[in-house]
């Protein structure tokens, strides 16, 4: 059995995790418009299929704020 202490800390993180979900899942839109491309280049590059330093750079950018955002969360 669940002690409630227990209940709500998982209630508490599952919005939370849903919310960096829908920020992650934008990525390759967020960078493609910010360069003015394609997010399935942008994909592309992220898969390694492609090569352009400037996509890179955003990806690890956007990354980046995802991750100092979750650590908010």
């Amino acid at each position: 059995m669940t002690t409630p202490a227990k209940r709500s800390k998982k209630s508490t993180k599952t919005p939370n995790l849903l919310a960096l979900h829908r920020d992650h899942a934008g990525l390759y839109n967020r960078v493609a418009s910010r360069l003015g491309v394609d997010a399935s280049y942008v994909s592309r590059v992220a898969n390694g299929e492609r090569q352009s330093a400037s996509i890179m750079h955003e990806l690890r950018t956007e990354l980046s704020r995802l991750y100092k955002h979750s650590l908010r969360i």
